[in-house]
């Protein structure tokens, strides 16, 4: 309540797809956007955590593939053009970014159903208005966030390796993957406590939190098998993933999420669908240099049931969850609350939706 945020934005994207040229298809773009956030104190309007500024982006974009005789090619390239202005009465210097990200990719089938995927690309971003301007308390997340004004553009080197199968009634997918980023944007929290005008003070509820870079690496994996999961009856779909995110002579990266897995049990019978999710998250203590606290691991059971008729000329779907059927105590490692802020408790939602 003490502070108003704001963010307006329009986006528009235009593409044109062309005619088979010596074997591409694919397709040209232009993508703009222009945004006007805002994050004042509600009594005074002052600029006590985000000053007003306003984005514009512009980008080109071209997206191809090729089909050869033993393999499908893929690429894509995209050149942007980003600036962020806050107004004149805040006194802050502009910024203009100019972006380059590119990709190759290539699909290898071994037999029917059974393929490589792999792809390799650099991407470039430009920091957030947030992560330049912030200056102030953040109520939400219990923080003072402090930006840098000088933050570079974030650029990564990206691989990743996927096998997987895709016909039959069982079918898998294993995915693993590594990004090397340059200039890493990452909010580091210090644990110096501070009131809403950012003066010491032990017994103030926000802590500093500095918006930073440095260079960093994060790596994980997924993988993915199922029976019958798009038909009718019973189905089962087991997954699992993990990252490890590490910065450059720092440690881990901060806010790491838990290594994940599950099962996920459905019966499908005409208007029917009905499912039994569980996730387990485990105890995740890979901690950054700033943070002390280690999030247990939970089991998380959810319950979904789905009955979809026509009803003149729509479609009716009744609906019924059971989410933290257990109710556990979860807190999710990726989250700036985690030692205050648990997850919902036991809830129950019923409702319909329709489609026209």
């Amino acid at each position: 309540p003490a502070t108003d945020f704001k963010n307006r934005t329009v986006e528009t994207r235009f593409s044109l797809s062309h005619a088979n040229w010596q074997g591409w298809e694919g397709s040209l773009g232009l993508q703009s956007e222009t945004a006007k956030f805002s994050a004042l104190a509600s009594a005074s309007g002052r600029a006590d955590t985000v000053p007003t500024t306003r984005s514009r982006a512009t980008a080109l974009f071209v997206l191809e593939q090729k089909k050869l005789d033993l393999l499908t090619l893929s690429a894509g390239a995209r050149i942007e053009n980003v600036e962020r202005t806050p107004e004149a009465q805040f006194a802050l210097p502009a910024r203009e970014f100019d972006l380059l990200s590119y990709s190759v990719g290539a699909m290898i089938p071994l037999n029917a159903g059974l393929a490589i995927v792999t792809s390799v690309s650099s991407s470039q971003r430009a920091p957030t208005t947030e992560e330049l301007y912030s200056h102030g308390p953040h109520e939400s997340t219990l923080s003072f966030d402090i930006g840098k004004r000088d933050l570079n553009i974030e650029r990564s080197k990206n691989l990743e390796l996927s096998l997987q199968n895709t016909r039959g009634l069982i079918q898998w997918k294993f995915n693993v993957f590594v990004n090397q980023v340059t200039d890493y944007v990452y909010g580091q929290v210090d644990g110096v406590k501070v009131n809403e005008e950012g003066e010491l003070d032990s017994d103030a509820e926000f802590t500093q939190r500095h918006w930073l870079q440095a260079g960093a690496t994060i790596r994980g994996g997924e993988a993915e098998l199922s029976y019958n999961q798009y038909g009718e009856g019973l189905s089962v779909r087991a997954f699992a993933d993990t990252s490890r995110g590490s910065l450059e002579q720092r440690g881990s990266l901060p806010l790491q999420p838990a290594n994940r897995f599950g099962l996920d049990f459905a019966y499908r019978e005409g208007a029917w669908r009905n499912s039994v999710t569980i996730l387990r998250a485990q105890q995740q203590e890979r901690l950054a240099a700033s943070e002390n606290f280690v999030t247990p691991g939970f089991t998380k059971v959810d319950v979904n049931v789905t009955y979809t008729h026509p009803y003149h000329n729509v479609q009716l779907t009744w609906f019924g969850q059971i989410r933290n059927l257990l109710n556990q105590d979860i807190r999710l490692a990726t989250s700036l609350l985690k030692e205050t802020v648990p997850q919902s408790a036991r809830s129950v939602i019923v409702g319909v939706r329709t489609n026209f």
